[in-house]
C-alpha cells in the first residue's frame, strides 16, 4: 500500500484530500498539522504528527523510502514573518523528502503569474509574482527544484487556481452568498474583474490523479485550474439565481465605477493531457453547496 503524506493535514485542501484518499481505500495516509487536537484524536485509516514537533525519530518512522510527500501547508496571509516561516518548513519538508527518498508534490499557486501579462497563463509564460505571498510561493518552487534536483527524487510543482469551497469564508463568492442571505445588496465596484475558481474538490482529485501516475512522466510545474473565467458580475449573478431557486432569495446587484481590473485563468491542457482528467464541478454547484451549507445554520 503507497504511504501518502500530507503537509497542512487540517487545512481546507489537506483535509480534503484526506478525505478523498480514505474513501478510495488504497493509501496508507500520514498527515503532518499544526493542530494539536487533530495530533491527539484517534481517526480510523489516518496517522497524524505535530508538524512543529519533528525529530530523527519521528522522521524515520514518518518518511520511509518511495512515500510522496503532498505539500499542502503555507500561510495564505500577506505577513513577512508567517510567510517566511512557510518556507523555512518548506524547505526542512522537501530536504527530509529528498534524502528519505520520497517524492514531492508541492503546492503553489496561480499567483505567481502576477497581472503583467494577460491570461491564460501556461506553466512556460514568464512569472511576475506582485505579492509577499506570490514572491514566497515561487520561492517554495525554486527551494524544490533546486533540493530534489541536488538528492535525485521526482518532484513537482502545481500551480493551484484559487480555491472555493463553504470553508473558504473570505472568498468573494462566499461573502456574496452572505449578502444575498441577508437581505443586503451585492455592491460591485468596478465589475470587469475576472475569476477562474476552482472547487477544493476538484482541486483534491487532480492531485490524486497525480498521485495514481508514473513519477517519471511527472514535469518541474503544471497548472492546476479551470477552464472556466467568469466576471465578477457573472458571478454575482449565478449567485442571485442559485439562492433564489434554493432560498426564493435573490439581492440587487449595484455596480459602481472603478477602473480597476484584475486577470484570471490559467491553461491547464498540459496536466488534463498528462494524467487523463478534468475538472468536474461547475461553479453552479459549488455556489449551491455553499448556500445549502449556509441555510443550515440560518
Amino acid at each position: 500500500m503507497r504511504r501518502i503524506i500530507i503537509t497542512g493535514a487540517s487545512g481546507v485542501l489537506g483535509s480534503e484530500l484526506i478525505k478523498q484518499l480514505m474513501e478510495c481505500n488504497q493509501y496508507e495516509i500520514l498527515g503532518l498539522t499544526s493542530s494539536k487536537e487533530l495530533v491527539k484524536k484517534k481517526v480510523p485509516g489516518v496517522s497524524y504528527f505535530d508538524a512543529g514537533n519533528l525529530s530523527p525519530n519521528n522522521i524515520s518512522e514518518i518518511f520511509k523510502s518511495d512515500s510522496i510527500v503532498v505539500h499542502c501547508a503555507f500561510s495564505r496571509e500577506e505577513d513577512g514573518e508567517e510567510l517566511a516561516k512557510s518556507l523555512s518548513f518548506a524547505k526542512q519538508i522537501f530536504t527530509i523528502s529528498s534524502k528519505s527518498g520520497c517524492s514531492v508534490i508541492n503546492i503553489s499557486s496561480r499567483s505567481i503569474y502576477g497581472q503583467k501579462y494577460q491570461p491564460p497563463w501556461t506553466e512556460d509564460s514568464i512569472p511576475v509574482p506582485d505579492t509577499l505571498y506570490a514572491i514566497a510561493k515561487y520561492s517554495s518552487e525554486l527551494l524544490l527544484e533546486s533540493i530534489c534536483y541536488t538528492n535525485n527524487c521526482a518532484f513537482t510543482s502545481i500551480r493551484l487556481a484559487g480555491l472555493i469551497s463553504p470553508k473558504l469564508e473570505k472568498r468573494l463568492i462566499n461573502r456574496f452568498v452572505d449578502q444575498v442571505l441577508e437581505g443586503k445588496d451585492i455592491v460591485i465596484s468596478g465589475g470587469k474583474q475576472q475569476f477562474a475558481y476552482l472547487d477544493v474538490r476538484d482541486a483534491a482529485q487532480g492531485i490524486i490523479a497525480i498521485l495514481n501516475s508514473k513519477k517519471n512522466i511527472w514535469k518541474k510545474t503544471y497548472n492546476l485550474g479551470s477552464n472556466k473565467v467568469y466576471t465578477i458580475i457573472d458571478i454575482a449573478q449565478i449567485i442571485n439565481c442559485v439562492a433564489n431557486e434554493i432560498s426564493k432569495k435573490s439581492s440587487k446587484i449595484v455596480i459602481t465605477k472603478n477602473p480597476a481590473k484584475l486577470f484570471d485563468g490559467m491553461d491547464s491542457s498540459i496536466l488534463y493531457s498528462d494524467f487523463n482528467w478534468e475538472p468536474k464541478i461547475t461553479i453552479k454547484e459549488t455556489i449551491k453547496e455553499i448556500i445549502k451549507r449556509k441555510n443550515y445554520y440560518l
